[in-house]
């Protein structure tokens, strides 16, 4: 489970390429690998701040 807020920008740079922007805060990451109804592996992380930048190409 990840739970996390944050903020989103989409700039069309052409007509056929955008600059995404996306940056926020994760207030609860947990993650856990189960086998039927054992638990195999935990991860319990630290919160933290993110930020994504990407390129996307429309044809």
């Amino acid at each position: 489970m990840n739970i996390g807020g944050g903020l989103s920008l989409t700039q069309n740079l052409t007509k056929h390429l955008k600059l995404n922007v996306k940056s926020g805060y994760t207030f609860y990451r947990k993650f856990e690998f189960r086998d039927d109804e054992d638990a195999i592996m935990e991860f319990d992380l630290d919160n933290d701040l993110y930020l994504k930048v990407g390129l996307s190409i429309g044809l």
